[in-house]
């Protein structure tokens, strides 16, 4: 029963956003590249445009990862008004309001930073320099380019393109050759 009135609720959510129509002309939303009419679509401070299903999607994922809040496309924070509208069950919007303040006034030092830190090392990831959110690399290009649309090298984590790092491991790269 709970699932089924979880699934209503956000049906009714989806419901408030007008349907995407896809169009031969257009502006494409950078998320899901769907080409909408311009007028349907929400500007990033940095240019790039959204369609309110990518916003309500970003919204919803932030929800559930405090790293992801605030928002952002190119290191810009996204507009509040865009959250707000997006945000439109009971609650979310204060949840996700309560995760911008915290945010702002966190220390890298907390004990619970320390601790997913431990984690993400412990399973082999890296967290990524531009929000700290844990990546994992699996094989093949060492290029990493987490949720949030940072990009950088999974080797050494400077900002992809900035360094000299082998595009695939050496190790690997012998594995790869029978070595």
């Amino acid at each position: 029963m709970c699932a089924k009135r979880s699934i209503w609720n956000q049906r009714k959510s989806f419901a408030s956003i007008p349907k995407v129509t896809r169009r031969k002309s257009g502006v494409s939303c950078v998320s899901c590249t769907v080409k909408i009419d311009k007028g349907a679509l929400r500007v990033a401070p940095c240019g790039h445009y959204y369609c309110q299903w990518c916003i309500l999607r970003m919204c919803r994922l932030a929800l559930g990862d405090r790293a992801l809040v605030p928002l952002r496309c190119c290191k810009k924070e996204l507009p509040d008004d865009y959250v707000r509208e997006a945000l439109t069950r009971p609650g979310d919007y204060a949840k996700y309001q309560k995760l911008a303040m915290e945010k702002e006034w966190k220390k890298s030092d907390l004990e619970s930073d320390a601790e997913y830190a431990e984690t993400v090392k412990a399973i082999g990831a890296k967290q990524c320099p531009g929000c700290g959110i844990g990546v994992q690399r699996d094989f093949g290009c060492v290029h990493m380019a987490c949720p949030n649309g940072h990009q950088f090298c999974f080797t050494c984590l400077s900002l992809w393109g900035s360094c000299r790092c082998s595009l695939i491991p050496e190790a690997e790269l012998r594995e790869i050759l029978g070595e």
